[in-house]
């Protein structure tokens, strides 16, 4: 099963595709947002990106985007991988639990369905609209 990874930045106040990346084999391999991530960072380096992703990030990408100071939103649209137990949320999610979206931002991490950005998240376009 493919994850397949949009990335997007502010540019004239709207979110720009800028990056996109799909990884369709298993094992040991460059995880698919880590690519989109650091493409756009060498396009902009000060952020926020918005990272659009048909999977959750998995545990050791949580916690690089935990770690980071860069502000960046993942809109998550669906459970390829089922990786979403490695968020707390068990292996089986409904559709109507997506889009899903998880906010890093100064080394917390808040996530839910919610598309507003939680505070001190920079200001930033709709993420609902991408």
């Amino acid at each position: 099963m493919a994850i397949n990874t949009e990335g997007f930045r502010v540019k004239n106040g709207s979110w720009k595709s800028e990056a996109s990346q799909s990884v369709a084999k298993q094992g040991k391999q460059t995880h698919s947002e880590i690519v989109v991530y650091n493409a756009l960072g060498q396009k902009n380096a000060g952020g926020p990106f918005l990272i659009k992703q048909d999977a959750f990030p998995c545990s050791e990408c949580d916690g690089k985007f935990t770690g980071q100071s860069i502000s960046v939103v993942f809109k998550i649209t669906a459970n390829n991988g089922s990786y979403s137990a490695d968020h707390g949320l068990g292996q089986v999610m409904g559709a109507h639990q997506f889009p899903y979206y998880i906010w890093y931002h100064g080394g917390t991490k808040t996530a839910g369905t919610n598309q507003a950005a939680p505070a001190g998240f920079p200001a930033i376009p709709n993420v609902a609209n991408v």
